[in-house]
């Protein structure tokens, strides 16, 4: 089972953590996504943003955590 995909937003794809570190952490990893709108016209293509962008909001990086490796534990589960 992969990454959840979700829309491109803002260039960038956002996936939420499916196994393991990542999921264990992924409240306090997790960034906030910025907003942008856009007025579209009829065919759907965006023409301007709206209100000159004042609702849109900039995306918010998450928290950094800093993973260590224990020798030993690393050593033992390689030998099983």
């Amino acid at each position: 089972m992969g990454a959840e995909k979700e829309p491109l937003l803002l260039g960038w794809r956002a996936y939420q953590g499916a196994v393991g570190v990542e999921k264990q952490y992924e409240e306090f990893l997790a960034r906030q996504k910025g907003v942008q709108y856009f007025q579209k016209d009829k065919h759907n293509a965006a023409i301007e943003r709206y209100k000159n962008g004042a609702l849109d909001t900039l995306p918010q990086m998450g928290k950094p955590l800093q993973l260590t490796i224990d020798i030993g534990i690393t050593k033992l589960m390689a030998n099983c």
